[in-house]
């Protein structure tokens, strides 16, 4: 500020007769010592502030007396004590905070009074304008502090800098130009806000200066004076003579700098050179006789090369020439077949009507009676049963033609303006031509079911489709129209032309639609067309059409519409009317209702890629379709498309499907390829053996911040896990709380991980806003995944995307409001309210209190992207959720890896016991006194019972008290014994108590480790138990009915390859979707849909005014 004194704070305080002023921050009083000379000479008296003291203020005190008074103090604490001044020096720490609360006090002040002073506040430009800087970050609250770090700042960089940065000795914010933050940015807010008309004058420049003071008719000198002519000149010259003396000693430094460098580099350099020359010389002369010998023998096997090379390329070029010509005797030899057979069977038609035609039965009825005195005897016999058929057969034609002319049932759809579609009068010619059977019924269904679950889209979101085609000019323009006249307009059509011949692309130039796009490609086969088509794709949704096909008009809304309902899914499927097409006539294959299952899609495709749609991050990240598959390539696409989630399904025919040999589609031409199917399969195992093929390259991949509320218990498996699991190609930092005594979880307190942890410790408030302050500026990931709606990892996260703008997922692991009382339902039934909070509840002092997960869950709500395990939690938040499954290491699940019969010995078992085991947290409600009690009712000494508790709880104390004698009950163990223990097991058995509201919300980590090791489950029919046991995953019992229980484990132990074939279907879903690869693969995707999401969001600024709330309840 010194700066300015002579050329504008003199001035401007003469204009105004200011005498009595306030200096905020002097430093080491240079500016001071000239405001206090001009106080003295008009009778004044400087006030000067500041919590640094300089000997001089003692001096000046006593040499100036009533001129001078010193307040060793904040500036925030002095203020209110000074109430009459004419203006203000505001100089002291250049942040939002401090600056704006500094102006309230002064309007405070002076509101009513007759006059306002002026105030000269230093830093409105560069660095400080936009960017709080903080001396003592402690003096500023939590919540109005920028997340800050000890680096430096260069002009028209937003993030600080390692080196070479302004003040790297400060703690400066780590971003500009966001809200309440800089200097300038908070005397704007105070202008916005007070009611008095003031005006800011701003003199821009290296650190530049703001003069505030009042509309009226005294001030208007000062307006005059700054823009008068030579108030500017003088500026000028002030400010420019300051940047040539910085130049000039910036060129002086540099120089000397460099000669100093060069003088170093140049003596390192000769001394070096000297001692090596020798040896370098010697080297070289060897080198070269070397180079000269292999030079003299490389010639020779040049020469014999390029030789060879050149027969080679004869050799390609006359099979090239060969290979044409056989592939179009081929095509013509093909094409010639088709037409011999059609010929063969119209043939074939007519000599049958021949033969069963009357008059020929005549001819040879009187032919042979000649031929025969005996048949001459038969004769009158016989034409009368040829007069009887042939009566009976006109009647039989007469009735047929009536009924498949004139009574077949006209179908009714729902929607009059589709009446008229390519669709439906396909669909209309099928039911005319196949009266029999149940298609009338089965269509009239699906279109009443698409009245019922069709909606209009909004913001229709584009969608890609995919057309390959070769030589289809005769039907590619039906299955255009069929996308034409799409209810759904958000599209564009990519058709890849793999090499036409014939009038393909005339036939697609009659469609005047800037959507079609039409690329003419050289030949090289159905996946390479289409790979070319989602290479260009813009969609964030792709889908296929082939050109011998056609979709319902509500194909894009029906199936778009699904995804856009249930956004954690990937893919959906549809029913569909497969058929045989030939003269005009439709016969139907079948159009039967599907159920996926992943284990039959690998034995036999179902679903029809014309039925298919899919979010583009599958493509983005795994791929399209093989190219070395000449057929079955979709197949193969949809195997690994669906192997990390299973897709949706519509049950609606929504696609027509046709099939005629003389469209050379591939299924005819290729059917002989076998190849495929073993290519296929080989792709399908890799899956299993390394998971989905990873595209994206690793500088690509973003840095992960994955938050655990707290790392002392069971809740922090999960958060490790998914940090392990990504640890191998991510950069990953596992940041947490703790909250409790153990130091860490006991089953990982002897875990070395291979990712950065960072673990804070827990308190409780007002102390805990600091530590989520210190916790906000260690986060160093570029995305943030919080586990759990807690206010230590959601609330973490939030303030996360507020000050550092970081995109945040977060997965549900647990119903929090009832997991701690797992019985008491009530917290379901009422409506939480946020505005109702009591800032005075001492519980809030606990920042993992009840109280703080309903507010966390009410919150939870309106976060974007979000990850669970569990169906019932994802419905309870609104089914938006991806799933990311509780997922452990397959590297060690691995049954191959362990003697299962040293394990069952080691623990006690002999090789008769039927073990029962249950591992985990022991609590009521997950159905331990159940398993006690079933080991009584099943009466027999093999069945042992194993408890393996994660550690003690108050459930586990009762039953060793009551049980102790008749059960085994292991302390922790490490995460990785479990596995063998669950292999030596026989048998898991999860029956959650459906009255309870707690046991609807959790998957148990006890169902992925016995599938994982291949053990038998048995389970209720209670949230996903009951959808995976009906997919053959599993058993079923009904919860309580021991009598149901006790045959499901009798069919268990009598039906040995049955309980294999269940265990072997389990472990393959284990792997695809409970292991660690399965859990990074989905996450690859997550991570790019939630870096999508606007930079702040609504709650993130939501939950920071809530806690800016709570935090002045301690302030006041």
């Amino acid at each position: 500020m010194n700066r300015y004194w002579e050329n504008l704070m003199q001035p401007i305080l003469d204009i105004t007769k200011a005498k009595t002023i306030v200096e905020i921050g002097a430093q080491k009083g240079i500016n001071t010592r000239k405001i206090l000379e001009y106080c003295t000479e008009n009778g004044g008296k400087l006030y000067t502030v500041d919590p640094l003291k300089i000997p001089e203020y003692d001096i000046w005190t006593e040499e100036n007396g009533e001129h001078f008074e010193f307040l060793q103090e904040l500036s925030l604490n002095a203020l209110p004590k000074i109430e009459d001044y004419d203006a203000i020096l505001i100089d002291g720490d250049h942040n939002w905070y401090t600056v704006y609360n500094e102006l309230k006090i002064v309007e405070k002040n002076f509101k009513g009074k007759n006059k306002f002073p002026i105030i000269f506040a230093h830093d409105i430009g560069w660095p400080y304008g936009r960017r709080d800087l903080y001396y003592t970050p402690e003096n500023i609250p939590p919540y109005y502090q920028q997340a800050y770090k000890k680096l430096g700042m260069l002009p028209n960089k937003n993030e600080l800098v390692e080196k070479n940065g302004l003040n790297g000795h400060l703690f400066n914010a780590i971003y500009e130009n966001n809200n309440k933050n800089g200097v300038l940015t908070a005397i704007e807010d105070f202008i916005q806000e007070t009611s008095l008309d003031l005006e800011l004058e701003k003199i821009h420049g290296f650190h530049g200066l703001g003069i505030i003071y009042e509309k009226n008719d005294k001030n208007r000198k000062i307006t005059e004076f700054i823009s008068s002519r030579s108030f500017q000149d003088s500026l000028s010259m002030k400010l420019e003579g300051e940047r040539l003396t910085y130049l000039i000693k910036t060129n002086n430094l540099s120089i000397k700098i460099r000669e100093l460098e060069e003088i170093k580099n140049k003596t390192a350099r000769e001394k070096e050179r000297l001692l090596e020359i020798s040896k370098e010389m010697d080297v070289l002369n060897e080198k070269l006789r070397n180079l000269s010998q292999e030079k003299d023998n490389l010639s020779g096997k040049l020469e014999a090369v390029s030789t060879e090379k050149n027969t080679l390329k004869n050799k390609i070029n006359n099979l090239e020439v060969v290979n044409k010509e056989q592939t179009k005797k081929y095509n013509l030899v093909t094409e010639e077949l088709r037409n011999m057979r059609q010929d063969l069977k119209k043939q074939s038609r007519e000599t049958e009507k021949v033969y069963d035609s009357i008059k020929y039965n005549l001819g040879d009825l009187l032919i042979s009676s000649v031929k025969s005195p005996k048949n001459l005897l038969a004769l009158p016999y016989r034409l009368l049963k040829l007069s009887k058929r042939a009566v009976s057969k006109n009647k039989s034609t007469t009735v047929k033609e009536k009924k498949n002319n004139k009574t077949f049932r006209k179908l009714n759809f729902h929607n009059k303006k589709f009446d008229k579609t390519l669709f439906y009068k396909v669909v209309d010619d099928i039911n005319k031509e196949n009266p029999k059977g149940n298609f009338y019924k089965i269509l009239q269904d699906s279109e009443s079911q698409l009245k019922e679950i069709t909606r209009y889209i909004e913001n229709e979101p584009l969608v890609t489709i995919i057309m390959p085609t070769y030589n289809r000019a005769n039907v590619i323009g039906q299955a255009i129209q069929s996308i034409v006249e799409q209810s759904y307009t958000n599209w564009e059509l990519i058709i890849c032309d793999d090499g036409s011949r014939d009038k393909t692309e005339e036939e697609v130039k009659r469609f005047k639609d800037e959507r079609i796009k039409y690329h003419k490609l050289d030949w090289g086969g159905a996946a390479k067309a289409r790979n070319y088509g989602l290479s260009v794709s813009k969609g964030e949704y792709i889908a296929y059409l082939d050109s011998d096909n056609v979709w319902h008009p509500l194909y894009l809304t029906a199936n778009i519409g699904r995804l856009l309902a249930n956004p954690g899914y990937y893919s959906v499927f549809n029913r569909y009317i497969d058929v045989y097409y030939y003269d005009n006539k439709y016969k139907i294959k079948t159009c039967k209702s599907l159920t996926f299952d992943y284990e039959k899609l690998m034995e036999k495709n179902f679903i029809d890629l014309n039925s298919f749609v899919h979010r583009r991050e599958l493509y983005d990240h795994f791929g399209g379709f093989n190219n070395d598959l000449v057929r079955r390539q979709d197949w193969d696409l949809v195997l690994k498309y669906t192997f990390l989630r299973n897709p949706l399904y519509g049950d609606q025919l929504l696609v027509i499907y046709r099939r005629n040999e003389n469209w050379g589609q591939i299924s005819n031409l290729q059917s002989n390829d076998h190849q495929s199917l073993s290519t296929i399969q080989a792709n399908v195992s890799s899956y299993f053996e390394n998971g989905l093929p990873a595209l994206k390259p690793s500088v690509d991949l973003p840095k992960i911040t994955i938050i655990s509320w707290d790392v002392s218990r069971n809740h922090f498996s999960k958060a490790y896990n998914i940090a392990e699991s990504l640890s191998s190609f991510y950069t990953v930092q596992l940041l947490g709380f703790r909250f409790f005594d153990e130091k860490i979880f006991p089953p990982y307190e002897n875990e070395v991980p291979n990712f950065e942890m960072t673990i804070l410790e827990g308190k409780e408030f007002p102390d805990f806003f600091k530590m989520m302050s210190e916790a906000l500026t260690k986060i160093n990931g570029d995305v943030v995944y919080a586990i759990k709606p807690r206010l230590s990892s959601l609330g973490l996260a939030l303030l996360a995307n507020y000050h550092l703008s970081k995109p945040l997922i977060l997965e549900y692991n647990d119903l929090e409001t009832v997991v701690s009382s797992p019985q008491k339902d009530k917290e379901l039934q009422k409506k939480f309210k946020l505005e109702e909070v009591d800032f005075t509840d001492k519980e809030l002092q606990v920042p993992y209190s009840l109280q703080w997960s309903k507010i966390m869950e009410e919150l939870s709500h309106k976060v974007p992207v979000t990850t669970t395990h569990n169906k019932t939690l994802d419905q309870f938040f609104g089914g938006k959720s991806f799933y990311i499954r509780n997922l452990k290491d397959e590297s060690y699940y691995d049954p191959d890896k362990y003697n299962r019969d040293e394990v069952r010995e080691e623990l006690g078992y002999t090789k008769d016991d039927r073990v029962i085991l249950f591992g985990g947290l022991i609590r009521k409600h997950k159905g331990i006194y159940e398993l006690v009690d079933l080991i009584d009712r099943l009466n027999d000494q093999r069945y042992k019972l194993l408890f393996v508790g994660s550690r003690e709880t108050p459930d586990q104390k009762k039953l060793m008290d009551k049980y102790g004698d008749r059960i085994k009950v292991l302390p922790p163990q490490g995460r990785n014994e479990m596995a063998k223990i669950n292999y030596a097991s026989d048998l898991v058995i999860l029956w959650l108590d459906p009255s309870i509201p707690a046991s609807h919300y959790q998957m148990p980590y006890k169902f992925t480790d016995a599938i994982a090791m291949k053990v038998p489950v048995i389970a209720n029919d209670i949230s996903d138990l009951g959808d995976l046991a009906r997919s053959g995953y599993l058993k079923l019992a009904k919860h309580g009915d021991f009598d149901e229980l006790m045959y499901a484990i009798k069919d268990v132990f009598d039906n040995p390859m049955k309980t294999k074939e269940i265990v072997d279907k389990a472990r393959s879903l284990y792997i695809r979707q409970f292991s660690y690869k399965a859990v990074k693969s989905n996450l690859d995707l997550i991570f790019d849909v939630a870096k999508k999401q606007e930079n702040t969001l609504d709650v993130a600024n939501e939950f920071v005014d809530f806690m800016s709330n709570y935090y002045k309840q301690y302030k006041n």
